[in-house]
Formats: structure tokens, sequence, C-alpha cells
């Protein structure tokens, strides 16, 4: 092997192949696949050369042209078609890419029509030198019409990417890989066909080195097809935003098709180009004037952001002026709707709030809401070493009137209970229905006597509370109250709770229609009647 004609070559395949498996690894952006292309077109050119150079038979010299060609005709069509599909233009010219395609398919199908000694359009002839060194290609007309043809591919592709990444001036290195690299391969390769070139060595493959090598630096540090630029005047036209551009009098110069549609409200088919903006929009002037953002009204009720800025600060008389407007419209609506929706969430979290700490029948809190509160109460009690209460409430053969008069006539009791409890709650007290025709009402800031007198009142006030059935019936129910007071070996709400239960079940037990205290194990009647339940002359009527 000539290892100085051989080393270009090498280099070239090895670092064309490296950079294609990179690509495939990571597919950067959206053009991965055509700059895979290119790389593995690239490696095969060179490993074709490297096989060319050290080629000792004719017909491994033309196996190794026809195989090659494969690259070289087909290597400028995949970079441009790379430039189109990184500059966002591979749809506009797809079909240009297809006619793009009748050169390389005639120019491989002369290739492998090839025979040494008779020739064609492409080589007219293929041997050896007469030192043996190299091997060398006399061209038939047709391949300086594929020349021309891949320089005007490649060149296209280079000015694609130049104009593309002009339109920023953070992207110096992406525009000089882009651009220089493919044109300095070009003018290696073109050079060595012209003879222009003083070795017998082709150097397109050391330019296919240097290129690879900076193309592959750039997509370490810069990231050439994750972050390119998007062209201004397409980002400036896809604004949803009003931008307007006048000059150093005021007379507008250019504006995008945002402010298209406001400016024509205001022309009345007159002449936008070249018309004084503060005369079309009179509320502007003001802001031009001052050089600060605001918020103005135009058409009646159309609220806008105005932004405007100069292109020469440092002379604002002479300078010309960009305005950005804003409509607010759509936000302020947008807002109002969050507002409305916000105030309608928190309404239904307020009532989804009472509905599950609410008994549905009485309104009073349910059995949930009184052990969660009571808790409370206990801690809050204990810690200011207040007296806690608790009234434990039960209507007497209640089960009667649901059996006498129904569940509805039932219900209506239960809701008067509940009205009359609430007559007798203060502050923060908890009046709470337990369950059935079970209540409980919770005393705090108050004394033990306070308590006791509490509960007297609920229990004389149940007693004479007259109940309707209907507008001829009405009757009377009494009720047994169970007492407890917040004790040291009371650990929660359960404890108190059962207390009280106890408390209830004793006085019941007596003969009902009376108040009993639960002190510690023991109990004892606060207050009761000569009248009980089981006498009541109210209640042996129905």
């Amino acid at each position: 092997m000539n290892l100085v004609y051989s080393l270009p070559s090498l280099i070239g395949t090895l670092l064309s192949l490296a950079m294609a498996l990179v690509l495939l690894r990571r597919k950067p952006g959206r053009s991965w696949p055509w700059a895979a292309t290119i790389s593995f077109l690239t490696a095969l050119w060179c490993l074709c050369q490297l096989f060319w150079v050290n080629a000792k038979q004719l017909d491994t010299l033309v196996l190794v042209s026809q195989i090659q060609y494969l690259a070289i005709t087909l290597l400028p069509v995949a970079w441009l078609q790379l430039s189109l599909s990184e500059t966002c233009k591979r749809r506009s010219f797809f079909k240009l890419i297809l006619l793009l395609l009748i050169v390389p398919l005639i120019t491989i199908c002369l290739a492998f029509t090839f025979e040494p000694g008779v020739g064609n359009a492409l080589w007219q002839s293929m041997g050896f030198s007469t030192d043996g060194q190299i091997a060398n290609i006399t061209y038939g007309s047709w391949f300086w019409i594929m020349a021309l043809h891949s320089y005007l591919a490649i060149g296209c592709g280079c000015l694609l990417f130049f104009l593309h990444f002009a339109q920023s001036p953070h992207y110096k290195i992406h525009q000089l890989v882009t651009c220089v690299f493919p044109l300095l391969c070009l003018a290696l390769n073109y050079s060595y066909i012209t003879r222009i070139w003083l070795f017998d060595l082709d150097p397109t493959p050391l330019g296919f080195v240097l290129g690879f090598s900076a193309w592959g630096w750039v997509m370490y540090r810069r990231q050439p097809f994750e972050i390119t630029p998007v062209a201004r005047n397409i980002a400036v036209d896809s604004l949803n935003d009003c931008l307007i551009i006048t000059d150093s009098k005021g007379l507008i110069v250019d504006f995008n098709p945002a402010a298209d549609k406001l400016l024509s409200q205001y022309a009345q088919g007159k002449q936008v180009l070249g018309a004084s903006l503060s005369t079309m929009i009179p509320q502007l002037e003001k802001l031009i004037e001052q050089a600060s953002p605001a918020i103005i009204t135009i058409n009646g009720n159309q609220s806008v952001e105005a932004y405007v800025s100069y292109t020469d600060p440092g002379d604002l008389a002479n300078s010309e002026r960009v305005l950005m407007l804003r409509d607010l419209s759509h936000q302020q609506k947008t807002y109002q709707m969050l507002s409305a929706a916000r105030q309608a969430l928190e309404e239904a979290n307020t009532e989804l709030d009472r509905l599950a700490h609410t008994d549905e029948l009485t309104k009073l809190a349910n059995r949930r809401f009184l052990h969660m509160r009571l808790d409370e109460e206990i801690a809050r009690a204990r810690r200011l070493e207040q007296t806690l209460g608790l009234i434990f409430i039960d209507l007497d053969d209640f089960k009667k009137v649901n059996d006498r008069f129904g569940h509805g006539a039932g219900d209506n009791v239960l809701k008067s209970v509940a009205q009359e409890l609430m007559a007798h709650r203060k502050g923060i007290d908890i009046a709470a229905r337990y369950g059935g025709e079970e209540f409980i009402l919770v005393i705090t800031n108050s004394d033990r006597d306070g308590i006791f007198k509490t509960a007297q009142r609920i229990w004389l006030s149940l007693q004479n509370l007259e109940h309707w059935i209907d507008n001829s019936t009405k009757i009377k129910i009494t009720a047994s109250l169970g007492v407890a007071l917040l004790d040291r070996e009371d650990r929660d709400a359960n404890d108190l709770i059962n207390r009280g239960d106890n408390a209830l079940y004793h006085a019941k037990k007596l003969g009902r229609n009376r108040v009993s205290l639960a002190s510690g194990r023991k109990f004892q009647t606060l207050f009761k009647s000569e009248i009980t339940s089981e006498t009541s002359s109210s209640q042996k009527e129905w």
C-alpha cells in the first residue's frame, strides 16, 4: 500500500464514518438523516479512492470507479436536500430534487456500462500511468455535464446555508463550516480534474478530511442541526402582535400582517404606506412623544398595550420608530372568564365543604364534623384551662311519630328540634345531629353552672315545643338529656361523647324526660319532670 497516497483517503473514510455513527446515535434536529447520508456517501467516496490509489489491475480499477461514482453523483444532491430541509424549503423544492436526480442516474448508467478500450461519454479511457504509481482517466463530454451539475447543486446548498445563517449574527461558525469547507472541497476537486493540481493524487479526500474535522468540532460544540435560526421575516409576519415601523417624520414605512388588519380599519380605503401614524391613530401620538409603554384604547373599546423603540436612541428627533401593539381584549376576556370560574369554583368548594359537614335534613353539623370540631375544642379548652360541656339529646318515643303519622311528619319534628337547638347555640358552640333522633350540643366559653342552665332551657323548650302534623293536629315530644363535662381522663372526642351517651342512658333508664349528669363513673339527675313521656297526655292522644 502506498502510504502517502492512501493516508488522506483512509483518514477521510474513518472521519466520515465516525460522523455518520454519531448522527445515527444522537439524531439531532430534523435534518439528521440527510447529514448521515452525506457522511456515508463521503465514506464510500474516500474508501473507493483508497482502493483506487492501490489498484494494480484494470478490472479492479473499473469496478472501484463504478462504485465510487455512486457516491460522487449522489453526494451533491444529498447536500442540496440537506440545505433545503434545514432551511425549511424542502417541500417547495421537492420537484426540483426529482429533476436533479436525472443527471446522477444517467451518470451511474454510463459508469456501469463502461468497457475498457471502448469508452463512452463519461470516460473515454482508463488505465495506469507510465510510472505505474497511480491510475488515470480520460474524461468524456458527459463527465463535464455531471461535474457542472454537481458543482451547481453544492453551490446552491452553500448559498441556502449562507442566507439561512446570515439571518442572525449568532451563527458565524455555522455559516463558515457549511459554506467554506464544501466550497474548499469543490475547489480542490476542480483543480484536480482540470489538471491545475500539480500532483497525481486526487486532493478531494484531503478536503473531506479538513471539512469533516471542522464539521465534527461544530457538531460537538455548537449543535448545528439542533439549534438553527428561524427566518426573521417569517417570525415577524407570524407575530400576532402589530408591528409598525415609521420614519423620523412619523410616516408608516413598514408593517406586518397583524398591523395591516388594524390599520385597514383606520385607512378607510386610503393608502397605508406613507400615511401619518399619529393622524391615522391619534391615541398613539402622545405615546410616540413620551417614548414609554402604555395601555391605550382604540376602536372605542379595544384595549391595546403599546411599546415604542428607536433605531437611534441618541437622536430621537431624527430616529425611525418601531411600535409594537398588543391587543389585550382577549387577555381581558380570558381574565374575566378565569375570575368568574375561580369565583364559581370557590363557591362550589364552599358548598361542597358545607355539604360534607352538614346534615342534609336538619342543616346541623353532621357526625363527622362534630368529631373534628370537638377534638379542636377539647385541645383549646385544655390549653386555656376552660370548662367544656356536651349535651346529648334524644327524643322520647320518637318511633311512635313515624309509625302513627309517617316519616314525613317525623322529619318535620326533627327540623323543628334542630331549629330550637340553633336558638340555644351561641358563639362557636357546636349543634349537630348525631344520628336518627339524637342530637348533641357542645357548650364552649361557659362555666359549669352555665352549661347546666343551658341544658335545663333546652329540656324545657323541647318539652313545650308544639309540632304541627297538619292544619288540625299538633303534638308535643319530650326529650331526655345527658350532660358530660370535659374530664382529665377524656383522651379525645369519643371519650366525652361516650360519657354524655351514658348520662343519656341513665336519664332514659329512670323514666325519660329528664336531664342526667355524668360525674366520672357516677350519674345524677339534674332536672326531672313529674309528667314523664309515659304519662304525657299529649302523647296518649296519638
